[in-house]
């Protein structure tokens, strides 16, 4: 049998985080519904945001592939 820990970290104040992707350096990516990507360490360490254009403020779908995380824009058919 296999019981996974559940850790809960506070991220931001009134942003609602999302999707969530482990990218580079086991970093983990989260969208936010302000214009960028939140950032946080397994350990709760939270990151500086990166920030990306306002059309993909609010993506709905995150992937990680090696060095590169990909975001699905909402509503906007971009990526």
């Amino acid at each position: 049998m296999f019981l996974a820990r559940l850790s809960e970290f506070f991220v931001c104040m009134d942003c609602f985080p999302n999707d969530i992707v482990q990218g580079p350096n086991g970093i983990l990516y989260f969208t936010k519904s302000d214009p960028a990507l939140g950032r946080i360490t397994t350990a709760g360490q939270v990151l500086a945001d990166v920030p990306m254009p306002n059309s993909l403020a609010n993506g709905n779908g995150l992937a990680a592939h090696g060095n590169d995380i990909w975001i699905a824009a909402f509503n906007t058919n971009s990526i």
